[in-house]
Order: structure tokens, then C-alpha cells, then sequence
């Protein structure tokens, strides 16, 4: 994992949805901001910046390379674990139907079945997505609202490395 790296802050300019009867189409413009940050040893560290486009005062927590491996590692084993809860029981229900057994909605085996069924796939979507999308690094407004944890028109671009580079070099 890059000791060294760079993040791209993006600010959005302008958002359009346009919709001809079954066809949308989005178009978005932004300007970027590249932050370049380094891994720490351990824990988490903060990175102050301002956006180019509206000089509002930004930070990124960008967290050690441990602990981005130890929060993967925590969503990917959620992932695995829901996904095999959910299987173990449409197993379970389909070997109990082969059987003769029945598992009534009205019990709650047949509650608890339904449920893992269903809801675990889910689960362990999120934490899939979660753990494929992890980079250790997050973006947080300065002066934000109370009500939002949110960084207004800005965003975080994924991936991380690669587009800041070039688009600064280009420019």
C-alpha cells in the first residue's frame, strides 16, 4: 500500500437531469481539487486543504494502513457470514421441504427462516460494497452543518489515484 498518495476532491458546478419519455440522461460538471496525503504509522490523521473552486476549508481523515486492512478485513468477514447465513438457510428450508417437514410463517422457525432468507443477502451486499470501496480515506466539512455530516458540493472521487494526477499535469 502507497505511503504517498493523492486524493481528488471534486466540487460540483452544475447537476442536470434531463428525461425524454424512457431515456434520462445526467450530466454533471465539476471542478477537481487535488490533496496529496501521507499513510500514517498508526491510528488516523488529519489533512486540511482548501477547494480551489470555492475556497470553503475542507480536511480528509485518512486512516494507517493497519487500520484500513483491520476495517476491511471486519466488512468482508460481515459480508461472508451474512451471505453463508442466507444460503445455510434457503438450504436448511429446501432440505426440510424435500423432507416432509413443514415451516409455517405462524412459528418462528418459519419467521427466523424467512427472515435469514431474505435479509442476509442484503446485509451482506452492504458490507460487500463497503469493503470493496474502503480507502482509508474520507472527506469532512470544517464548518459543517449540525444536522449534516456532509461537505456541501463536495465529494470524493473514487479511485483516489490516477484522475488528479493526470488532470493537474493536462492543465
Amino acid at each position: 500500500m502507497a505511503d504517498r498518495s493523492v486524493a481528488t476532491v471534486r466540487h460540483m458546478i452544475e447537476e442536470r437531469l434531463l428525461y425524454l419519455l424512457v431515456w434520462a440522461r445526467l450530466t454533471q460538471r465539476f471542478t477537481v481539487t487535488a490533496v496529496p496525503y501521507r499513510r500514517p504509522a498508526e491510528g488516523s490523521a488529519i489533512v486540511d486543504f482548501r477547494c480551489e473552486e470555492c475556497d470553503a476549508e475542507l480536511m480528509l481523515e485518512v486512516k494507517s494502513a493497519v487500520l484500513l486492512r483491520k476495517v476491511q478485513r471486519r466488512r468482508l468477514w460481515t459480508a461472508v457470514v451474512a451471505f453463508g447465513a442466507g444460503v445455510a438457510a434457503g438450504v436448511a428450508a429446501v432440505l426440510a421441504e424435500s423432507a416432509g417437514l413443514v415451516l409455517p410463517l405462524s412459528t418462528a422457525a418459519g419467521k427466523w427462516t424467512l427472515a435469514a432468507i431474505v435479509l442476509c443477502p442484503v446485509v451482506g451486499a452492504f458490507a460487500a460494497y463497503g469493503w470493496w470501496h474502503e480507502s482509508g480515506v474520507e472527506l469532512h466539512a470544517v464548518e459543517q452543518d449540525v444536522a449534516q455530516d456532509r461537505a456541501g458540493p463536495h465529494t470524493l472521487m473514487d479511485p483516489a489515484v490516477g484522475f488528479a494526477e493526470r488532470w493537474h499535469r493536462s492543465r
